[in-house]
Formats: structure tokens, sequence, C-alpha cells
């Protein structure tokens, strides 16, 4: 999890819930956020994806930055604002996938979502060196002790966070498309 890729891919997923609130965003001309998409996401936002999110950057501070700074150094508070910035951007994917919609562009944000999962899931095949080992900033630098990610307790860590937050964000996605 990479944490540049993950935040590309939390405006895809806000993106993409606009999407699929389409029908409440057409039909309703409150704004933005008194609509009861928003408030979901909201919601899923902060007891799922933020949580999810700080709980992988705490656990495997160095993994997340992409060794590009020492997660023993990076206070837990820095940690928080940038999972707390994950969830903003998700909001705001939302919100200008709602603009897009409400402008009659209604295939720009699905676009958008597929070129920012796509971009994020480019630069971790580029960056494969930074993704594909685990180990601490100091041993990546010094290009010792480094294990691969399959069979790191990083994997499963992400593996289990990905799954719950997949599996939260396809019930979202089931109740903005049903029952919104």
């Amino acid at each position: 999890m990479p944490l540049l890729a993950w935040m590309g891919w939390c405006v895809a997923l806000g993106l993409l819930a606009a999407v699929l609130a389409a029908r409440e965003l057409r039909s309703s001309p409150r704004g933005v956020t008194q609509l009861r998409t928003f408030i979901a996401l909201a919601t899923h936002e902060a007891a799922v994806a933020v949580p999810v999110t700080f709980w992988v950057l705490a656990r495997h501070a160095d993994w997340a930055l992409s060794y590009a700074a020492d997660g023993a150094r990076v206070p837990s508070a820095a940690l928080l604002l940038a999972a707390l910035a994950c969830g903003g951007l998700a909001l705001g994917g939302f919100a200008l996938g709602a603009w897009w919609i409400r402008a009659h562009q209604p295939r720009r944000p699905g676009a958008m979502a597929l070129g920012l999962l796509a971009a994020g899931l480019v630069g971790c095949v580029l960056l494969h060196h930074r993704v594909g080992l685990v180990g601490s900033t100091v041993q990546y630098r010094g290009g010792f002790g480094l294990a691969p990610l399959a069979g790191s307790r990083v994997l499963g860590t992400v593996a289990v966070a990905g799954l719950g937050y997949l599996a939260a964000y396809v019930h979202l996605g089931w109740t903005l498309r049903t029952r919104l």
C-alpha cells in the first residue's frame, strides 16, 4: 500500500460512489454534502476507510511510505493526518464526480476513476523494488535484510485490511445503487 497510490485510489473510489449515486444526484437539488449518498460515504470513510488506512500505516509505516521516510521517526499524529487525508480525498472525489454528473458529463467520473486506479497499479509495478520488498528504511537504503512481500507479515495485514475494506465498499456500493 504505497501511500501515494492509495491516495489516488481513494479519489477513484469517491468518483465511483458518485457514479453509483447518479440517480440521487440528478433528482435532488440539495447541495452535495446534504445528500444521503454523501452522508453514507462519509460514514464509510469514518468507520472503515480511515481506521483501516491508519492501521496499515501504523503497523508498516516504512513500507507504506515506500521507504521515503523512516517510519520510526514519523509521528503517529502525522500518520493519522495522512489517513484522514485519504478519507477527505474520497469525499472530494465524490464531490467532483457529483459535479460532473450534474453537469451532464456522466462518463467523466468513471473514466477518471479508471485512470487513477490504472495509474496506481502502474506506479506499483514501476516501483516494484519498493513495493515488493519489506523491511525498514535503513535496510532498504543499505540494501540488506529485505524480504519479499509474498512471504512477509505485510502481505497478511494488507490482505486482511484490503478484503475488509473491499467488502465494506461493495456493501456501500450495493446500498447506494439499490436503496438510496
